[in-house]
C-alpha cells in the first residue's frame, strides 16, 4: 500500500444512495454476470452461491491476508469509510459465483495510510451495499440466486438480511432477516438501501419490488410476501431496483425497464414517472441516481447505455447529457466542485461531469487495468476532498486526492 498525503481532520461529504445488486435478468433475457460485475457482460450460465465456507457470528476480526476479497458498496461518515465485501469469487469448475465470509470493513480516512480499523463479519451471504446517516450505518446482505434456464430469470434461493450499528460500533447491533417468500418466489436478492427517518427501504434485485424495514422496532413492514410493488407482478416480471432519495421523497430506478418511479413514504404509494433512454427496444439499464443539491434535479447513469441523463419528474422529461465511460456503476456529487463523479467499471476510471459548463472529463481519475471500480464516496479531510473507490477485481480500495481538473492517487487499501 502506498500513500502520498497525511490527513488529520475529519469531515464527511457523501451520497449514500447508490448501491449495487448483481445477477439479474432483463426483460430482453439478459443476465448480468458478476465475474466482471458489469451489466454489459451477458451470460446464461448458472450464477448461484453454494459456498462451503463456515460463517461465524458477527464479530470483529483482522484477517491475516488482504482485507478485501471483492469490495463493492461503500459509504462514509465522520471520517470513517465503510466497505461492503461479499467475498464473491467465480468458480471456473462449477461455473458460478461462490461466496465466502461476508464482511463490513471500516477504514479510518483521517489517519495517514488510511488504515483498516475494523473488520466485522456478517452471517448471511453476499454483503453488497452499505448506507449511513448521522447516527448509524446499515449494510445489506443479498443472499443468493440461481439462473433458471427454463424461464431465463434469476430466482432467489437464500434469504437476505439488513445489519445496523452505530457509526463507531465494533459489531452489528441489529440484524433483521429478509426471508424468501413462497407467495412471491421472484422477490429476493435485496440490495439497494435508503434510510428515511426510522425506516429503511431496500430494492429487490430480481423483481420490481421494495422492502420496508422499521429500524426502530426492528421489524419488517413490507416483506417478500407483501412488498411495495412498482408494477404489477402478476406475470412474474423481473426487475432490479436502485433507490435514492431527496429528503423524505424516495425514487426508484428499474434497470430492466429503463423506468423511474416515485414512492410516497407516508403511505407507500407508487407513482410511475416515466421511461427513458435512446432506444425503447433495448435495455440500457439505469444503475444509479441522485437528486442534486446544486440544482435539485434528478441524474441517473445508464449502465448498458454508457450515458448520463438529467430527469425532470413533473412534467416528465429526460435529457441525455452525454457519454460516460463504459458500464457506469455509481454516481456521486460534490457541491464544492459543482460536479458529478461516475465510476466506469469496464473502463477502469472515473468521469467528471461539470454541472456549470456541461462538459465531461474522462478520465478524471484512473485505476489499473482490470480494477473494475464499483462504488465511490467523497470525504473531506483537512480541507481536502478525498475520493474512495472500491476496485472489485483488484481487491482494493483506491484513494484519490481531488482537484477541479483531475484526481491524483494518494494510496490503496488492500
Amino acid at each position: 500500500m502506498t500513500q502520498d498525503v497525511t490527513i488529520t481532520a475529519t469531515d464527511t461529504v457523501t451520497d449514500t444512495v447508490t448501491d449495487t445488486v448483481t445477477d439479474t435478468v432483463t426483460a430482453t433475457d439478459t443476465v448480468t454476470d458478476t465475474v466482471t460485475d458489469t451489466a454489459t457482460d451477458t451470460v446464461t450460465a448458472t450464477d448461484t452461491a453454494t459456498d462451503t465456507a463456515t460463517d461465524t457470528a458477527t464479530d470483529v476480526t483482522q484477517p491475516s491476508t488482504n482485507h478485501f476479497t471483492s469490495p463493492e458498496g461503500l459509504a462514509a461518515a465522520n471520517g470513517l469509510v465503510y466497505v461492503a465485501d461479499p467475498a464473491a469469487v467465480y468458480d471456473t469448475e462449477q461455473k458460478k459465483m461462490v461466496y465466502g465470509q461476508a464482511r463490513l470493513i471500516v477504514i479510518d480516512a483521517a489517519k495517514a495510510g488510511f488504515p483498516v480499523v475494523k473488520d466485522i463479519n456478517a452471517d448471511v451471504k453476499n454483503l453488497q451495499t452499505v448506507v449511513t446517516n448521522d447516527k448509524k450505518v446499515c449494510a445489506v446482505a443479498s443472499g443468493t440466486a440461481t439462473f433458471d434456464t427454463k424461464t431465463y430469470k434469476m430466482v432467489p434461493d437464500s434469504a437476505g438480511a439488513v445489519y445496523c450499528m452505530g457509526l463507531t460500533g465494533d459489531a452489528f447491533e441489529t440484524t433483521i432477516a429478509l426471508p424468501l417468500s413462497t407467495k412471491n418466489p421472484t422477490v429476493g436478492m435485496p440490495g439497494s438501501i435508503v434510510i428515511i427517518g426510522d425506516f429503511a427501504y431496500i430494492g429487490s434485485g430480481t423483481a420490481p419490488a421494495v422492502y420496508k424495514v422499521d429500524l426502530k422496532n426492528k421489524t419488517l413492514v413490507r416483506d417478500a410476501d407483501d412488498p411495495i410493488w412498482l408494477i404489477s407482478n402478476a406475470d412474474g416480471t423481473s426487475g432490479m431496483i436502485k433507490l435514492f432519495k431527496n429528503g423524505t421523497k424516495l425514487y426508484a430506478l428499474d434497470f430492466n425497464s429503463d423506468s423511474i418511479y416515485s414512492i410516497d413514504t407516508t403511505n407507500d404509494t407508487v407513482t410511475p414517472i416515466g421511461q427513458f433512454g435512446d432506444d425503447p427496444e433495448k435495455t440500457e439499464g439505469p444503475m444509479a441516481g441522485l437528486v442534486s443539491t446544486i440544482d435539485s434535479r434528478v441524474y441517473a447513469v445508464m449502465n448498458m447505455g454508457n450515458s448520463l441523463w438529467q430527469i425532470t419528474p413533473d412534467p416528465f422529461a429526460a435529457t441525455k447529457l452525454g457519454a460516460t465511460g463504459a458500464a457506469p456503476n455509481a454516481i456521486r456529487e460534490d457541491a464544492g466542485l459543482k460536479a458529478l463523479f461516475i465510476a466506469n467499471s469496464m473502463d477502469n476510471n472515473i468521469s467528471k461531469y461539470d454541472m456549470v459548463g456541461g462538459t465531461f472529463t474522462t478520465p478524471y481519475a484512473s485505476l489499473d487495468t482490470g480494477a473494475d471500480p464499483w462504488d465511490l464516496a467523497i470525504v473531506k479531510v483537512n480541507q481536502k476532498n478525498m475520493m474512495f473507490v472500491t476496485a472489485y477485481m483488484e481487491k482494493a480500495v483506491y484513494v484519490f486526492e481531488m482537484s477541479s481538473s483531475k484526481a491524483t492517487l494518494a494510496g490503496k487499501v488492500r
